[in-house]
C-alpha cells in the first residue's frame, strides 16, 4: 500500500483538553497512517465497522484515532466515540466514574456531533439518524 497519500478525513478537537482525534474512513487507513507516520501500531484496526485507539509516541505525545467504516451505522459511531472519551479522560487524568458522569455526557455529546458531521450522519430530533449519500 502506498501510504504517503493517506491522511485523516478530518481532525476534531475535544475541549477543554485540546485532544486532537484523527478521523479515518477505514481502520486500514488509520493503521497505515499511524504506523508509517508515527511508528505507532494500532491494535484492532481490522474491526468490521469501526475502531478507536490511543497511544503515546516515543516523545510522550498522546495520539488519538477513530475510524468509521462506510457501512457503519450511528450505533457504531456512538460506541467508538465512547471509547475515545474514555481514552481522553485516561490520558488527562480525569476520573471516569459516576462523579464525572455529567462531564462525560457533555464531552460525548460534543464528540458525537463533530464526528457525525464529518461522516455525514444526520442527527434528527426524532431520534432517527441516517447517513447521507
Amino acid at each position: 500500500m502506498i501510504t504517503e497519500h493517506i491522511q485523516p478525513k478530518a481532525i476534531v478537537t475535544i475541549m477543554p483538553y485540546r485532544a486532537e482525534v484523527a478521523l479515518f474512513a477505514s481502520g486500514e487507513k488509520m493503521k497505515w497512517y499511524f504506523r508509517d507516520k508515527l511508528e505507532i501500531e494500532v491494535v484492532g484496526a481490522e474491526a468490521s465497522y469501526g475502531c478507536a485507539f490511543y497511544d503515546k509516541d516515543e516523545n510522550g505525545v498522546v495520539w488519538f484515532g477513530l475510524s468509521i467504516e462506510d457501512d457503519a451505522n450511528l450505533t457504531t459511531l456512538v460506541h467508538e466515540c465512547s471509547h475515545v472519551v474514555d481514552f481522553v479522560f485516561d490520558a488527562f487524568g480525569v476520573p471516569c466514574g459516576t462523579e464525572n458522569t455529567e462531564v462525560r455526557a457533555y464531552t460525548m455529546a460534543e464528540l458525537i456531533g463533530d464526528v457525525a458531521d464529518v461522516f455525514g450522519f444526520s442527527l434528527a430530533r426524532n431520534n432517527t439518524a441516517k447517513a447521507s449519500g
